[in-house]
């Protein structure tokens, strides 16, 4: 934001930069003259660095968190176009122009805020050897992962999709944490009347998602008297349930096999799914899952 500061900071020197590495090379053939014009010139290099690493530590230096889509990247170009020819012809025409473009972006500006508080979405991330569902709920926003501590990743792979959905206050969640004990916690996190969660079952308006994983699965034995509705069975962290079992005890639709599995236990569950003829979902293989339809 400080790009004027810093160009009056740093041109100049640049200038006296150039001149000094005319004279190094001039005084490349003698060596005292040269280590000296050499010492200067990191000194100015030095102090030119060191003055713009102080300017990006100014408060309000960088913004972030900003998404600007290609349609509006294109408008604000126009109207900055625009501007210029107002200033260059002073007549009327490029001040319609201008003031077109600028309603048309604002324009933009607002249908995107009302598509952003109308949708609704589930996402399962394509992140190598993690786990990360997402449940989008207007500009709420739901996240369970594996991803605890590592926000380095998290802004890497995830944050640019967060800025491009327009999603406020990530209400983020340890995928380990689950269970009963974390049970109110997870509540105060949430406070999402359309988001129900009960140790791995998950219900987002009218989805229902189980998910499997390390800490949770179901011995091969167990008995239901009636088959477990869900739309999604997600299998995740190398789970030990099997296929059959599942198949057993639970009506859904799809299987989703996330980026935390193993290659083997996802081809072994992929010739299961193959055998038994049901509709199944890889996503290191296939990309991010995503539902729109809720």
């Amino acid at each position: 934001n400080y790009f004027i500061l810093t160009n009056l900071f740093v041109i100049p020197l640049v200038s006296v930069i150039v001149y000094i590495t005319m004279l190094l090379l001039i005084t490349s053939f003698i060596p005292v003259v040269f280590i000296f014009v050499e010492n200067i010139l990191d000194s100015i290099l030095n102090f030119m660095l060191s003055g713009i690493k102080w300017i990006q530590l100014l408060p309000g230096a960088f913004t972030t968190d900003i998404f600007i889509s290609k349609y509006q990247l294109i408008l604000l170009f126009l109207i900055v176009l625009s501007f210029v020819f107002i200033l260059s012809w002073r007549k009327s025409i490029p001040i319609f122009s201008f003031l077109i473009f600028l309603i048309l972006f604002l324009l933009s500006s607002v249908y995107s805020e009302l598509t952003y508080t109308k949708q609704r979405k589930f996402i399962v991330y394509a992140i190598n050897q993690e786990t990360a569902y997402n449940f989008i709920d207007g500009k709420d926003n739901i996240f369970f992962s594996s991803l605890a501590g590592k926000q380095k990743k998290i802004n890497y792979h995830i944050k640019g999709n967060w800025l491009s959905l327009g999603v406020e206050n990530e209400k983020l969640l340890d995928i380990r944490q689950m269970n009963e004990y974390y049970f109110f916690r997870n509540f105060m996190t949430i406070q999402n009347p359309h988001f129900f969660l009960k140790r791995n079952f998950i219900g987002f308006y009218d989805k229902r998602i189980v998910i499997f994983n390390a800490d949770y699965h179901f011995p091969r034995k167990t008995v239901v008297a009636k088959k477990i509705k869900v739309d999604y069975i997600l299998l995740s962290e190398n789970s030990p349930v099997e296929i059959q079992t599942l198949l057993r005890l639970f009506d859904f639709k799809m299987f989703i096999i996330d980026a935390s599995n193993s290659n083997y236990k996802i081809n072994r569950w992929r010739n299961d799914c193959r055998s038994a003829g049901v509709s199944y979902y890889i996503v290191p293989e296939q990309g991010a899952f995503i539902s729109a339809k809720i």
